[in-house]
């Protein structure tokens, strides 16, 4: 990620003409526990789901437009540009 960012950074204010600013965060439930921690917390819900709820396989991108998430924001237009 930190040699994904500036480069991202980079294309991002080439197409937007430096309008906006943009970020992205990583996010993982790696940060919160270790993946061992993390199986046995989950293992009844795991089995009764069939599949596993934490791990990589979860990890996100979340990005964001002046410091505010584009998952959370109402731009069907920059919503279109991730």
């Amino acid at each position: 990620m930190e040699e994904f960012i500036p480069v991202f950074n980079h294309y991002y204010n080439f197409l937007s003409s430096n309008k906006e600013s943009v970020g992205i965060t990583y996010l993982s439930h790696l940060h919160e526990a270790k993946m061992l921690t993390l199986l046995a917390e989950n293992i009844r819900k795991d089995l009764i789901l069939e599949y596993t709820t934490k791990g990589i396989h979860k990890d996100d991108l979340d990005f964001s437009i002046e410091s505010h998430s584009v998952k959370k924001l109402d731009r069907k237009g920059s919503k279109k540009l991730f």
